[in-house]
């Protein structure tokens, strides 16, 4: 093992920079264990459990550990956070490595840039204080760490990457030539994972899977891609926090998501699918997708709660499942939908309800009235199937919904929409389906009210067929 301290100079004097490298003598065919403490003011390096050199801390201005060609393990361990101010450079050289980081203090943030797989920084941000690790050659980081952030950023490498969010997560990333495993402690604040971005070229596949243990210990969670990306989302995961955000070119969903009153965003520059046996649930909450193609073809459940599908001007929104913005609870009337996009299509399983204990909320397929509200995108065409259910009733007291089907071009209606009055008291609601320019109407509509009137059915298209 071959030991060397060095004398640098900078603004505030002479510093040491101590350099630990295990040697040629190293490439044993054993482990080595390096050893990295940082307490009471002192740093104490270790090698296979002997001491090799003790420095004041503040005398310091980085820690070099030059590993061999076996398996090394590499430990940092900030006993006192306070303590540290100098950065550490690790080199694992060949070999199945490891580094591990722990400590007994709370940091404000953690941000691991990954540039390959295999190397990358770990910087440890303090109140007074910042602490930066740079490794290379290393397949292993077990993160030990209390923080109220962690950004994983993966913007400048071409990386794929799988995690597994839960109380406690793991990043797996891998390419062709190298892997590395990344294990931490999921921060209670925000988790941001950054694949993409301004002046990012590369070219990210990520996978997220929930473990079913919850991520309820964040307050949000991000995931920042761009266009070229590609994201996955798998498995179950329990959200506790406030904030749930995904961009990316192609988003494909997969998942179970259960959270409350929080705001859900995906979304996709391309395209974006809920498959058959996903789910987003968001009681009382607002889920938001946005996409240049969006498909639906799960559940998602904003009970009292707003829902938006939004494709843009140019694009398609095709549901074949479950959007549900109802309410049964006793004083509250049913939430929002709003489906738009150039095309929007609802196909032969899709259910649409925004019914309401004390009166129906409100649906807007195509957009709003007659086409005449300006913050609400109009479609060209919209589609509504024989089987399709749109449901704006009032439940026990209130009136029914408001119900919109819209187009600029044309809209062929051939489903059921209700939007009844409630069992005790309330009038019916208002039911539009308008194409501006032809409407195919060949559906049935329901606005009767048992201890009320009637509520109304508007069309009003330039041609119409019944």
């Amino acid at each position: 093992m071959e030991l060397e301290t060095r004398r640098v100079l900078n603004g505030d004097g002479a510093f040491a920079e101590i350099v630990v490298d295990a040697g040629e003598q190293g490439d044993d065919g054993q482990s080595d264990l390096f050893e990295i403490d940082v307490e009471a003011g002192r740093v104490t390096i270790s090698v296979n459990g002997e001491v090799v050199n003790q420095t004041n801390a503040n005398e310091i201005s980085q820690v070099r550990v030059i590993g061999s060609t076996d398996n090394d393990q590499i430990r940092v361990d900030f006993a006192d956070r306070a303590d540290a101010d100098f950065d550490i450079n690790i080199d694992g050289r060949s070999g199945d490595d490891s580094l591990t980081i722990g400590g007994q203090d709370r940091f404000q943030s953690l941000i691991h840039l990954i540039q390959q797989p295999t190397s990358g920084t770990v910087t440890a941000q303090g109140a007074t204080n910042e602490i930066s690790i740079e490794y290379r050659d290393l397949e292993a980081i077990e993160q030990e760490l209390d923080s109220a952030q962690v950004l994983i950023d993966l913007s400048q490498s071409d990386a794929d990457a799988l995690l597994e969010l839960g109380a406690s997560s793991r990043l797996e990333v891998f390419s062709d030539q190298a892997a590395m495993g990344l294990s931490f402690r999921t921060p209670d604040d925000i988790l941001i994972v950054e694949t993409g971005g301004e002046g990012a070229f590369h070219e990210n596949r990520l996978e997220v899977i929930g473990d079913g243990s919850g991520a309820g210990l964040m307050r949000d969670f991000l995931i920042q891609g761009d266009e070229l990306d590609d994201v996955r989302v798998t498995g179950e995961i329990v959200f506790d926090g406030d904030s749930f955000g995904i961009s990316a070119g192609e988003i494909d969903w997969n998942a179970r998501l259960d959270a409350i009153d929080a705001h859900i965003e995906l979304a996709a520059s391309e395209s974006l699918e809920l498959d058959g046996s996903s789910v987003l649930a968001n009681q009382r909450g607002e889920i938001e997708l946005t996409a240049q193609s969006i498909r639906h073809d799960g559940e998602i459940i904003a009970n009292g709660g707003r829902v938006l599908l939004d494709s843009g001007d140019t694009g398609t929104t095709l549901v074949n499942g479950l959007i549900d913005a109802s309410s049964v609870v006793d004083t509250e009337v049913g939430g929002e939908i709003r489906l738009l996009g150039m095309h929007v299509g609802l196909l032969e399983q899709a259910v649409i309800d925004v019914s309401g204990s004390a009166g129906g909320g409100t649906a807007l397929i195509g957009g709003d009235y007659q086409g005449e509200n300006s913050e609400v995108r109009n479609a060209e065409r919209t589609y509504v199937s024989a089987h399709a259910v749109v449901m704006a009733d009032a439940i026990v007291s209130g009136d029914g919904g408001r119900v919109i089907f819209w187009a600029n071009q044309w809209t062929r209606f051939a489903g059921t929409v209700s939007a009844r009055g409630g069992a005790t008291s309330g009038s019916g609601g208002f039911v539009e389906v308008s194409g501006k320019q032809s409407l195919d109407y060949r559906g049935t509509a329901d606005l009767s009210a048992p201890n009320g009137e009637i509520g109304l059915l508007f069309l009003d298209p330039q041609n119409i067929v019944i």
